[in-house]
């Protein structure tokens, strides 16, 4: 006998709930994994991206796609592809750059997502929750030398490198301080201690563990500027006078702080008197040629996968550069090629010239205008894209893998937290009944 329909819709019903859990759980899991690992993030992105179109309408993705901070997301990935047509690099370089702009596309669909499911707080303290593993394992080998096995080279930074370290503790530590400043005051409990001394060990961990130069900077900027957020202009005083509380605190109890800075002066003399390519001689070397290359091509520039071509162009020999690796030659900074300048403005004007920086600088503008509201969740996604600013002066952030999808998921989840309309909660209901 042929079940009615009043018996078939429960074993609907059941499969449209546990496709949306198991979405969730993928969801979940590559917020998870971004601090962790690349292959990981890699699979799940690919993987949670297909399941979420299943559940996401067209209205879903349209009414995020037409907001300003998904749309210039978009803007920037289109014209980075465009700009395929007028690369000056070889095939395979012009297909292995255009996707550090396509994976833009997927912003709206995650933020869609994001906010019609829910999710976007879960989200949020997972990310905490896999930082937090970070954070135990390297005050752990620092505190413990004698237990660490898995990175004998630096195992105080299990994971990635000590810059991406540094920007993940920084996010968390500064979210959660954020959350402290909007509770009542004196509300001392055990979830406050708790945070409070989360936030101390994060920020302890790039002070004395692993310090990045470049985090450092971003603190010392987001910190008065959440103290003019929170008390206005009168509070650009005490954000100035914390900002130099917390710098001679610093510096005075952190050798590692102390051995950074003063080593960046002995790269910047090594770069000066002998042409060497110490880390901050070749930022400023890949700078200096970074205006050379796109006075070149100054409104389209050279073309999407055109940044090592074109220094290859500018190098007068063959010495490449590699990342972290410190030349002790001389005369070799001014023949380095590289694929990245250490500049998101350069990356992307060397490759799309000041049309693709208009871009660049109106998707930003339009984050920050987005978070101008008073909400708590506004003032956590200021500070997270002024991180993401501050740290792209020195690195080209967007385009690197690990803080990429940091920027991308991360925006995407605070888009969520800001609320959705109910008429994209309705159709995203309704979409669900695709999946039977």
């Amino acid at each position: 006998m042929d079940a009615s329909p009043a018996d078939a819709m429960p074993r609907k019903a059941r499969i449209k709930a546990i496709y949306k859990i198991w979405v969730e759980y993928v969801a979940l899991a590559t917020v998870a994994s971004i601090p962790l690992s690349t292959s990981a993030t890699s699979i799940l992105v690919a993987l949670w991206a297909g399941m979420a179109l299943a559940m996401l309408s067209w209205t879903n993705y349209r009414d995020e796609l037409i907001r300003p901070r998904s749309m210039f997301f978009v803007l920037l990935a289109l014209l980075g592809i465009a700009g395929l047509l007028w690369s000056e690099a070889t095939w395979p370089d012009r297909l292995n750059g255009v996707g550090s702009f396509a994976r833009f596309l997927l912003l709206p669909l995650f933020a869609a997502y994001f906010g019609a499911s829910g999710l976007a707080r879960k989200a949020l303290y997972t990310f905490l929750i896999s930082c937090s593993v970070i954070l135990l394992i390297s005050l752990g080998a620092f505190w413990f030398p004698a237990i660490t096995f898995w990175r004998p080279g630096y195992p105080v930074v299990p994971f990635k490198d000590a810059t991406t370290q540094s920007l993940e503790c920084a996010l968390c530590a500064l979210g959660l301080l954020i959350w402290l400043g909007e509770l009542r005051p004196f509300e001392i409990n055990l979830k406050t201690t708790a945070a409070a001394l989360l936030a101390a060990l994060f920020l302890g961990d790039i002070v004395y563990v692993a310090t990045s130069r470049t985090e450092l900077v971003a603190i010392l900027v987001t910190l008065p500027l959440l103290a003019i957020r929170r008390w206005k202009w009168r509070g650009f005083i005490g954000g100035i006078g914390c900002v130099i509380a917390v710098s001679v605190a610093a510096w005075c109890s952190s050798s590692n702080i102390q051995e950074r800075i003063r080593h960046a002066f002995w790269e910047y003399q090594r770069y000066e008197t002998l042409d060497q390519g110490t880390s901050v001689g070749a930022r400023l070397e890949f700078w200096q040629r970074s205006i050379l290359i796109m006075s070149q091509a100054p409104f389209l520039g050279h073309g999407t996968g055109s940044i090592e071509h074109m220094f290859e162009v500018t190098a007068s020999s063959g010495p490449k550069w590699i990342g972290s690796s410190h030349e002790v030659g001389t005369h070799v900074a001014r023949s380095m090629v590289t694929p990245n300048p250490h500049n998101q403005t350069f990356a992307v004007g060397i490759q799309l010239g000041l049309i693709g920086v208009a871009f660049l600088y109106a998707m930003w503008l339009a984050q920050v205008l987005n978070f101008f509201g008073s909400e708590p969740v506004n003032t956590l996604g200021l500070m997270f894209v002024v991180q993401f600013v501050i740290g792209s002066i020195f690195y080209s952030y967007i385009f690197d893998f690990t803080e990429a999808w940091m920027f991308i998921i991360g925006s995407a989840v605070l888009y969520g937290m800001q609320g959705v309309s109910p008429s994209a909660s309705d159709s995203f209901s309704s979409a669900n009944s695709r999946l039977s």
